[in-house]
């Protein structure tokens, strides 16, 4: 920049829960400084997720996140407006949401009366690294339905406790959430069977 010119810092830090890698994320900051000149430059984020812009001419600006640094399992942020003063260092935050989606689990078992407070467990690590471990419970139709998921693959599985006492505790099923979809999976019961000895005596 031009000597002359008064200037500031901008440090933009990432607050995003649940990602575990915050290096290398590229930030912009453009707009036209107080002194008439257009403004295009970009700061990389360090292993604390922080991306220092230094010797900025004042003014206000628009910082956005390049998104082709920005890790799969996650959005590209909201662009933000920031003001740059003289010798001052501005501070501002930008998050991340998560990619997420939908899973719709369906009780299906024939002859089973009572489909409601049944309980699944999702469980598993999602694409942005997190440990994911939530439950829902069916409806009154057998639905139970887990929303805002990270997208990623986990296990589903039936909460034995939840299981009337005359059906098994069904198997567990791997699924994996997408981007903006629900996923449907089906999950049934077997019931619990005997076998029934019958003996005739034999009269002398």
């Amino acid at each position: 920049f031009i000597n002359d010119e008064r200037t500031g810092t901008l440090k933009v830090k990432k607050t995003t829960p649940g990602m575990v890698n915050l290096n290398d994320l590229v930030f912009i900051l453009s707009g036209t400084s107080d002194s008439g000149r257009e403004i295009s430059i970009e700061a990389t984020t360090d292993s604390h997720g922080i991306a220092t812009f230094n010797n900025v001419p004042i003014g206000t600006y628009t910082v956005t996140e390049k998104g082709s640094s920005v890790p799969y399992a996650y959005m590209t942020a909201d662009p933000e407006n920031v003001t740059v003063q003289y010798a001052q260092t501005t501070d501002v935050e930008i998050a991340n949401a998560e990619k997420t989606g939908s899973i719709q689990v369906k009780k299906t078992t024939p002859g089973m009366v009572n489909l409601k407070d049944l309980v699944f467990i999702l469980s598993g690590t999602s694409d942005s690294g997190r440990e994911i471990n939530i439950e829902a419970s069916t409806d009154s139709q057998g639905i139970a339905t887990f929303n805002n998921v990270p997208i990623g693959t986990y296990t589903v599985s039936e909460k034995g406790s939840s299981v009337p006492y005359a059906y098994m505790t069904a198997d567990t099923e791997d699924v994996a959430v997408e981007y903006a979809q629900t996923t449907n999976i089906e999950i049934s019961n077997a019931e619990k069977t005997g076998t029934i000895k019958v003996t005739k005596a034999t009269r002398l």
